[in-house]
C-alpha cells in the first residue's frame, strides 16, 4: 500500500511539473490565446452584472461559474474596493490569465487521479499505474493544460462521468441511477458533449442481471433528473431562453452543420488528431485495449470503452474538426492503452 501511494504520488508530482513549466507563456499580452480572453473577460463581467451568460451561451455555464467563484477569492485576497479590483484586469490581466491557467492544471491533475481510481475499480493497480503514467506525459493533455480555456475542464467533466456510471454499475441502486443522472446533467454544463454520456448510462443499467437493475420507474425518472441537473447550473437556459437557443442554434450551424451541402464529418481529421498529438505507439496500445476488452467481454470494461465511443463520434460528427475537440479523447485512451499494454 505505501508503494502504491508513493508511485501515485510521484506521477502526480511529474504531472504538476509537466503542466506547471512554461504555464507564464506570452506575459503581458492580452489576446495569446483567443479563447482565453473571451472565457476570462465573460467571467469578469459578471462582477459588473450578474450571473447571465448571454450573449456568451458557447460553451453553458459550469466553467465560468467556477472561474468567477475563483476570481471572487482572489479579489477577497486582494482586498481592494472592486473598482480596483477590476481595473488591474484592464491594465495588466496577466495575474487573471494565469489564475485561469492554474485552474485547468487542476483540473488536468484531479483528471489523472479520477482515471488512477477508475482503472483500479476496473481493472487492478498495475493498470492504473500505467494509465497514469500514459495520461500525465500525453502532450495534447500538457498542452491544453497551459491555456485557461474550457477545454481540460470538459474533459475532466467527461472522465467524472464515466467514474459515475461505473461506480452505479459496479454497485447498483436507485439513488445511484438518479444522483448518476443529476450529475451528468450537471457535468453537460462544462463543455456540452459529457451529455451523450446518459447513453451509457442506460447501457449500463441494461447490462446489470435483472434482479440487480434499479425499478424501471426510476430509469423513466433519468432524463428529468439530467434536465435538473442541467438547468440547475445553467438557470439563465431557461430564464434567457431566446438568447440560449439562439447561441445553440448558431453555434450548432457553425460547429457541427457548417453548411449543409458541403457537410462533412471530421471522425478521420479526429483520428489523425490522435495520432499526430500522442503517437502511433499510443494508437498501437490503445487497439490492443480494445481487442482484449472484446475479447474478455468483461461487462464494465466494455462499457469504458463504449463512453469513449459515445465521445468520439459525437465529437467526430462535427463538420470542424479542431485539435481542441479532441482532448477528451487521450484521457480515455489512456485506460484502454494502459489496459493493452499490462495485457
Amino acid at each position: 500500500m505505501k508503494k502504491e501511494k508513493f508511485i501515485f504520488l510521484f506521477i502526480t508530482l511529474i504531472s504538476i511539473i509537466l503542466r506547471v513549466v512554461g504555464i507564464d507563456f506570452c506575459k503581458g499580452m492580452r489576446y495569446a490565446h483567443i479563447d482565453e480572453a473571451v472565457v476570462i473577460f465573460y467571467a469578469m463581467r459578471i462582477f459588473a452584472s450578474n450571473f447571465n451568460p448571454a450573449p456568451y451561451f458557447l460553451y453553458s455555464t459550469l466553467h465560468l461559474y467556477i472561474l468567477f467563484f475563483v476570481y471572487f477569492l482572489l479579489y477577497l485576497i486582494f482586498n481592494l474596493p472592486l473598482e480596483d479590483f477590476v481595473g488591474i484586469y484592464y491594465k495588466n490581466p496577466h495575474i487573471f490569465y494565469l489564475t485561469a491557467r492554474y485552474l485547468s492544471v487542476f483540473f488536468s491533475v484531479l483528471s489523472i487521479v479520477i482515471l488512477w481510481k477508475l482503472a483500479n475499480k476496473i481493472w487492478n493497480r498495475k493498470v492504473a499505474i500505467m494509465s497514469s503514467i500514459i495520461i500525465s506525459l500525453n502532450p495534447l493533455h500538457i498542452l491544453h493544460s497551459h491555456y485557461g480555456t474550457v477545454d481540460i475542464t470538459g474533459a475532466f467533466f467527461v472522465i467524472f462521468s464515466v467514474y459515475l456510471i461505473l461506480d452505479f454499475f459496479k454497485s447498483p441502486s436507485n439513488k445511484k441511477l438518479l444522483l448518476c443522472s443529476f450529475l451528468i446533467g450537471v457535468s453537460t454544463n462544462a463543455k456540452y458533449y459529457p451529455g451523450i454520456l446518459i447513453l451509457n448510462l442506460y447501457l449500463s443499467y441494461f447490462l446489470l442481471r435483472k434482479e440487480e437493475r434499479p425499478k424501471l420507474i426510476y430509469l423513466f425518472l433519468t432524463p428529468f433528473l439530467f434536465l435538473i441537473g442541467f438547468f440547475a447550473v445553467n438557470p439563465y437556459g431557461i430564464l434567457d431562453y431566446r438568447n440560449f437557443l439562439l447561441t445553440f442554434k448558431k453555434q450548432y450551424s457553425i460547429v457541427v452543420r457548417a453548411g449543409l451541402k458541403d457537410y462533412k464529418p471530421s471522425f478521420y481529421k479526429q483520428f489523425t488528431n490522435i495520432v499526430k498529438s500522442s503517437s502511433i505507439f499510443f494508437v498501437f496500445l490503445s487497439l490492443a485495449g480494445f481487442y482484449y476488452l472484446f475479447k474478455e467481454r468483461k461487462k464494465d470494461g466494455i462499457i469504458f470503452a463504449s463512453c469513449f465511443v459515445s465521445i468520439f463520434l459525437l465529437i467526430g460528427s462535427f463538420k470542424l474538426g479542431f485539435m481542441r475537440y479532441a482532448v477528451p479523447f487521450p484521457l480515455l485512451l489512456s485506460g484502454i492503452a494502459g489496459y493493452g499494454c499490462i495485457k
